[in-house]
């Protein structure tokens, strides 16, 4: 999104109560303009046979077998006005292809888990040895009806690991574009 700056009068020119009330309006406009943010959510609940390691620099959760899987928890932030992209970043230990779901669930205060839910799937995901992957799983949280202060969690399973041998789980870049 171009921010647009508004027009702004000349020193000498002559304000009117019109064109200072036009003046205020498009500056208030400027001012309100969205602008697209970032939050970063680790995994910290590894399931059944995760592990953490490290590859590189990279603290990740390790999934190395079929149905092995992570969890992560974050709030949804108080500027949120709609959800731009949601991409979990990767690093696999060795080149090849596997299969995963996300599954997310939105939760408010008060309201029972399971309640509002929605994931994601791909077969076949290429990954190469040691190169950070971003995987988009926006459509596990399209229909969750997301609003600021919400809490959500994620689950990330690993379906089958199809010819790598394991994947690094890093975190998820929650995209939203912020309101003022």
């Amino acid at each position: 999104m171009a921010w647009d700056l508004p027009d702004l009068p000349d020193v000498g020119d002559l304000a009117t109560v019109v064109n200072w009330a036009q003046k205020v309006r498009d500056s208030l406009t400027y001012l309100k303009q969205e602008t697209v943010k970032a939050i970063f959510a680790p995994f910290t609940t590894l399931g059944t046979g995760a592990a953490q390691a490290a590859n590189g620099n990279f603290s990740v959760v390790l999934l190395d077998a079929a149905t092995e899987q992570a969890q992560l928890s974050f709030q949804v932030p108080n500027d949120f006005g709609s959800l731009s992209a949601v991409k979990i970043a990767i690093i696999p230990t060795a080149t090849g292809t596997f299969d995963w779901t996300a599954y997310a669930e939105q939760l408010d205060n008060g309201e029972a888990t399971g309640t509002i839910t929605d994931s994601a799937t791909a077969d076949g995901q290429a990954a190469t040895n040691n190169t950070l992957l971003e995987l988009d799983i926006t459509a596990a949280f399209n229909g969750l009806g997301l609003a600021a202060g919400d809490w959500v969690g994620l689950q990330f399973i690993l379906d089958v690991l199809t010819t790598t041998t394991a994947i690094g789980l890093v975190g998820i870049s929650f995209q939203y574009t912020a309101t003022m």
